[in-house]
């Protein structure tokens, strides 16, 4: 396990679309069967809309990330706004 970013380890999972169209939101299933839906922030840090979207068209493939916090959404519940992700190999 990889430990950078003060102590943040990388956490990994399977980039997925949730929701119906136009609504669709990017998430992540983990390995251990968790979902977690990505919120895009302007916060210092965080993963941008623009930076996201790049990754809404790799459903399927595997990522490994790094979370900033958690968050909560009206509409979506349990949301999660990231520091990195990165494709894997």
């Amino acid at each position: 396990m990889s430990w950078g970013m003060g102590g943040t380890p990388w956490e990994h999972g399977t980039l997925v679309s949730v929701g119906n169209a136009p609504f669709n939101q990017l998430a992540i299933q983990r390995r251990d069967g968790a979902m977690l839906v990505v919120q895009p922030s302007r916060e210092a840090g965080a993963l941008d809309k623009q930076a996201l979207d790049k990754f809404a068209v790799r459903t399927g493939d595997n990522v490994r990330f790094r979370v900033l916090r958690n968050a909560r959404s009206k509409l979506s519940g349990e949301m999660v706004v990231l520091s990195q992700m990165e494709l894997e190999r």
